[in-house]
């Protein structure tokens, strides 16, 4: 199962994969407004970054991973998308905590192994 992992402390949004299986990304978008950017982009990952400051003085800390579609998170892994090496300041923290309560993050994936499971039991025998 993969987990959308929204923060304002150091990681800001990151996807975590909780499955048993690697996760493949077809499609992650957040919507804002009413308008929806394609979050496996450079440009989708940036333009949601500026619109989670809105309101706030620059933060020069702030750090971007892009993800393509097709991307694999393996079973167990993370990656954190936006995210900040240094504290995140108080006033940053509200003002991304309010700007995200604009946005809803949808991601589509699938399971490396189709998300088909067995489990087999060969007894004692």
């Amino acid at each position: 199962m993969l987990d959308i992992e929204v923060g304002c402390v150091d990681t800001i949004l990151g996807l975590n994969n909780e499955g048993v299986g690697p996760a493949v990304l077809e499609r992650f978008t957040a919507t804002i407004d009413g308008a929806e950017i394609d979050l496996l982009s450079a440009s989708g990952i940036n333009e949601l970054m500026n619109k989670l400051l809105l309101g706030a003085t620059p933060f020069p800390y702030m750090r971007m991973r892009g993800l393509l579609k097709g991307s694999v998170i393996s079973a167990g892994g993370s990656v954190r998308m936006v995210y900040s090496e240094e504290p995140v300041s108080i006033d940053h923290r509200d003002r991304i905590l309010q700007n995200y309560q604009r946005v809803r993050l949808d991601a589509v994936y699938r399971c490396m192994y189709d998300g088909k499971f067995d489990a087999t039991n060969a007894g004692l025998g």
